[in-house]
């Protein structure tokens, strides 16, 4: 992901190692997301704050490695307003 946001004009951006869970409870269908059957999965999360045609830019590449690298989990990726800050 580093080499994907440095050739798509993203000036910054941070990484963050997740370990994620996946309660009993849900019955929302993400068998493919956080340790689907297991104790818990490890991930990396990529954010950072962009202009929308830069977003865009990086979605459409997301979905196109995607499609090329077709993956049990693939990489999701998500455009989400910043409603208020501190």
């Amino acid at each position: 992901m580093v080499e994907v946001f440095n050739g798509l004009q993203v000036p910054i951006f941070s990484k963050v190692d997740i370990e994620g869970y996946k309660s009993n409870g849900g019955a929302a269908d993400i068998s493919n997301w956080f340790a689907a059957g297991k104790v818990s999965d490890f991930s990396t999360m990529f954010f950072s704050f962009l202009t929308e045609d830069v977003a865009d830019t990086v979605l459409n590449s997301i979905e196109k490695w995607n499609k090329k690298n077709e993956m049990e989990s693939p990489m999701h990726a998500y455009v989400m307003d910043v409603n208020k800050s501190v």
